[in-house]
């Protein structure tokens, strides 16, 4: 019989899960940008020294890791309060469509309660499944778009 999913803060002993299933979706759907464990590492080292920039969830399951989630925190001049945004989420294929990501977005919207006034996913341009998904749960597309400029690293 299969357990419901449990959601918990990441932990030091959860990194090489982490990275697996980073790298994982980063081959799945690919965005423009390579992924690699340093980016992970700096991810983890981050959120560890500052936590309130975010968040590192680890989904267990039927006594396994099957899926991540990275939530960072930030202010919304445009909306006028705090916002979470879904930088990544991932669960193992094996595990999809047993509902954990709508239990997990669940989980996230009452852990925010009170404290943020939205919550914001993004997703690649060509990933409608994940899109329709996420209308389902009642998110609407952004009048922005947004652009990136890197900055060089000194």
């Amino acid at each position: 019989m299969t357990d419901k999913p449990y959601f918990r803060l990441y932990r030091p002993g959860d990194f090489q899960a982490l990275v697996t299933m980073v790298m994982a979706l980063y081959r799945e759907d690919p965005p423009g940008e390579a992924m690699n464990a340093t980016k992970v590492t700096h991810t983890v080292t981050a959120l560890s020294r500052a936590p309130e920039k975010g968040r590192i969830m680890i989904f267990d399951m039927d006594d396994e890791v099957v899926g991540y989630a990275i939530v960072i925190h930030c202010w919304s001049n445009e909306f006028s309060g705090d916002i979470h945004l879904l930088d990544e989420i991932y669960i193992t294929p094996h595990k999809h469509n047993l509902g954990i990501g709508t239990a997990f977005l669940q989980h996230l919207l009452k852990q925010m309660g009170e404290s943020a006034i939205g919550l914001k996913v993004e997703i690649t341009p060509d990933n409608n499944r994940a899109r329709r998904f996420y209308e389902t749960l009642g998110f609407t597309a952004a009048t922005n778009r947004h652009l990136f400029m890197p900055l060089p690293r000194h």
